[in-house]
């Protein structure tokens, strides 16, 4: 049996005929790269647009707040200036009344000086707005109406006051009740369904003096010493306000 014989050339490491394989090289994958930075870009430009919300979130609440701490003030004055307005509504009623009243006084005062009286023997100006009666004491009226007088007379009228003041309490007697104070009706309401025919005083204009006793409106009335109401009212003969001394006499 025969074999065939290798003909080939012997191995010759330095021969240029030598051939070398080495791996194939790739190039760097440019699509996993593109796909991270379109990703992270989405993922930023979502945040940004979050951010941009929470914060026109945070500055409307801001604004609303702002809003509030402005508007509550004004209503506040708004109601005060209301207030206002309504009391000076009523000062201005106050004062066409009051004038009114002083208009009236200063007739009432004119009459009394042409007929011989002394205003302030009349009224007291503190008291005006609570007029019901005109008082005149008994011991002034009977010095307006004296005439021709002398230090003798009025010594022997000092001696003789008992019988002057019983005088006095039958010409107070005499005097009536006409015109002597002020129609209830009249005062609360403008009106009076009696007209000029009403016997009480539709004004202080139309008020006649009333002769009192000396010693009237001097004492403290019982009833308001001890803490009642006093039925009698304005018409009391005994006095209704109370001085320091007699609140010292209250009942504790």
């Amino acid at each position: 049996m025969e074999y065939d014989r290798d003909t080939s050339p012997p191995f010759d490491p330095n021969s240029s005929n030598l051939t070398t394989t080495t791996p194939n090289s790739s190039p760097p994958d440019f699509a996993t790269d593109n796909m991270s930075s379109s990703m992270y870009h989405s993922i930023f430009h979502a945040t940004e647009q979050r951010l941009n919300q929470a914060r026109m979130v945070f500055e409307h609440q801001q604004l609303c707040d702002h809003y509030d701490l402005c508007i509550s003030p004004l209503k506040e004055f708004t109601g005060e200036m209301e207030t206002l307005r309504r009391e000076n509504a009523d000062l201005r009623l106050a004062n066409s009344a009051l004038l009114r009243l002083f208009s009236s006084f200063d007739y009432l005062n004119k009459e009394i000086a042409s007929a011989g009286f002394s205003p302030k023997s009349v009224m007291d100006p503190k008291q005006l707005g609570n007029v019901k009666n005109i008082s005149v004491p008994t011991t002034h009226y009977v010095k307006a109406n004296q005439t021709n007088t002398d230090t003798d007379l009025i010594r022997r009228r000092l001696e003789k006051r008992e019988e002057e003041e019983k005088a006095a309490e039958m010409e107070m007697y005499n005097q009536g009740m006409w015109k002597t104070e002020i129609c209830n009706k009249w005062e609360q309401t403008g009106t009076c369904p009696y007209g000029v025919n009403c016997q009480f005083a539709h004004g202080i204009t139309e008020l006649r003096p009333v002769m009192r006793h000396p010693k009237y409106k001097t004492q403290l009335c019982r009833m308001v010493l001890y803490g009642h109401k006093c039925p009698y009212g304005h018409r009391c003969h005994f006095r209704h306000s109370l001085n320091h001394q007699d609140r010292l006499l209250l009942p504790r």
